[in-house]
């Protein structure tokens, strides 16, 4: 019988936490479930959803995971799945920039679901679902300090969960570019050479096919910065820059010629977060890798200017920045000097 499979991946971070991921069964009529407690290890499992367990008059089956917390449910999410086609029906996951990680005082959970097709080149046809619960980990470094030598190593010697293209969440810049006909002429005439689709067929796609495109090739996050910040990420990679071709308005994250979160936001987020977390420090690379133009590259004199409206935008002025010379000074000597936003950047002299 056809079938569609479907990976699924869990982490849990203490034994206070659960998960049991669903499946249909018995043409519709009943529900499998994998229970999962093991915790501090990464867990794997593979369903086949076939047309025997959905029901005869059904297209779909339900595929649905239940995260609890000293078992009590605290968030689940779903995707019906057709065993016929591999097509994916109504889901609460479907677009990935609308699952954002829930995040609470008390634990946090991270998911994630791709909607595989037919296994072109060497891309899975199994669709894949992920889910990691956790306690809250805003204050990482200082729980760890307080309970290790980490306070007195220097900073180097420290491993900091990082974010490759770390802007790259936000459509507000792109949408409206795209409401620009001269934009939109530029962006078929790059990318007709890239895929082999005429500049023609690409002016005749509407804004939401334009979008959908544009995600689809150089988004990389779904959480915003001061997500990611209360997950635990320390290292950021953003890409400042002005929008191509010429378009030298305010700087955003630039990953090759498409834009996504707005430079001074970014800087502002993180300013306003170590505002409410004085245990933490947060490192940035600065950098214009992969820009399409050197046309697109802020000076220094006008990055310098963006930190120095966003400190007083958010009255952090007296957080200080560093730079590589910092890493040698302890995590310790750092904080109690309040360098906590250091800068290792790329971006030349």
């Amino acid at each position: 019988m056809p079938s569609k499979g479907l990976d699924y991946y869990a982490y849990l971070g203490s034994s206070s936490y659960s998960l049991d991921f669903q499946f249909p069964s018995d043409w519709g009529d009943d529900t499998k479930h994998d229970g999962f407690s093991s915790y501090e290890q990464m867990g794997h499992g593979n369903h086949q959803i076939s047309e025997e367990d959905i029901g005869v008059s059904d297209h779909y089956g339900r595929y649905e995971w239940v995260a609890s917390k000293n078992g009590s449910s605290i968030a689940s999410r779903y995707a019906e799945i057709a065993p016929s086609t591999g097509d994916m029906g109504d889901s609460d996951m479907g677009n990935m920039l609308a699952t954002p990680s829930i995040v609470t005082s008390n634990y946090v959970v991270s998911y994630g679901f791709y909607d595989a097709g037919p296994g072109w080149g060497s891309l899975t046809n199994q669709d894949q679902s992920y889910v990691y619960v956790t306690s809250n980990h805003s204050n990482w470094m200082g729980d760890v300090a307080q309970s290790t030598s980490l306070g007195q190593l220097p900073f180097s010697h420290i491993a900091l969960p990082g974010v490759h293209d770390s802007g790259m969440f936000d459509t507000t810049e792109i949408n409206s570019l795209l409401n620009d006909a001269t934009f939109i002429s530029w962006l078929a005439s790059i990318l007709s050479p890239l895929v082999g689709i005429a500049v023609t067929e690409f002016l005749e796609l509407s804004h939401s096919e334009w979008l959908h495109l544009l995600v689809n090739f150089a988004f990389t996050q779904k959480d915003n910065i001061t997500t990611m910040l209360n997950l635990g990420i320390r290292y950021f990679d953003f890409r400042p820059g002005y929008c191509a071709p010429g378009y030298l308005g305010n700087l955003y994250h630039q990953h090759n010629f498409i834009p996504g979160y707005s430079y001074s936001g970014f800087l502002q987020d993180v300013l306003n977060w170590l505002k409410a977390n004085p245990t933490e420090i947060v490192v940035v690379s600065l950098n214009f890798q992969g820009f399409l133009s050197t046309s697109m590259q802020p000076s220094l004199s006008t990055l310098s200017t963006y930190l120095t409206n966003a400190q007083n935008a958010t009255g952090t002025t007296s957080i200080l920045t560093g730079d590589k010379n910092d890493l040698s000074r302890t995590y310790s000597d750092l904080c109690s000097s309040n360098t906590r936003l250091i800068f290792l950047n790329q971006v030349g002299a």
